[in-house]
């Protein structure tokens, strides 16, 4: 009975131990810094990231992830499950640097941007971030583990929205054939 309880005992400091050890270590940079979500196979890859309309620093822009250079992007959805309402305008960008458009620019155009006031599926047909406009080897990645940062931002005018929720799907397909 007593050496199940020392092994017990034992366990739970040692978990105990790695968890004040280790956490800190994910708390180290700000904002966070993330390796390019990089598959070993020929395989396409995604981020998914819901915006809330009140999400905290959402305004500046917040960083989901970070894709590889010379990533092949292949499409940008999004599904807004609920309108957004500020008065005068309401756009979602997303960019490789906080506030940033070069992935999807901020508008009302369908297939080119993401129509906040309109609720469903939405596909960015004419995004300028598909294919390698943006990610090209040729260009120097903006991430700090040589990938490219991914920043999604919402930015309103007019009175406040009170409501939006919009979830948004980036596919893309790392350069690993060369």
């Amino acid at each position: 009975m007593k050496t199940n309880r020392n092994r017990v005992l034992g366990a739970l400091s040692a978990a105990l131990t790695a968890f004040l050890f280790i956490a800190p270590v994910f708390a180290l940079t700000s904002p966070a810094s993330f390796a390019p979500r990089v598959l070993q196979t020929q395989t396409s890859v995604h981020f998914r990231k819901t915006v809330n309309f009140n999400d905290a620093n959402i305004a500046a822009g917040v960083k989901i992830g970070a894709i590889p250079a010379g990533a092949y992007i292949t499409s940008i959805r999004c599904y807004v499950n609920t309108t957004f309402n500020a008065a005068t305008t309401n756009s979602l960008l997303i960019g490789t640097t906080a506030g940033g458009n070069n992935l999807l620019a901020g508008g009302v155009t369908a297939g080119t941007n993401c129509v906040l006031g309109t609720g469903g599926n939405q596909n960015m047909t004419s995004a300028p971030g598909l294919g390698l406009a943006v990610t090209d080897v040729s260009n120097t990645p903006t991430g700090s583990t040589g990938g490219w940062d991914i920043f999604v931002a919402y930015t309103q005018t007019g009175t406040a929205a009170t409501q939006g929720k919009v979830v948004v799907v980036i596919d893309y397909v790392s350069n690993d054939d060369q």
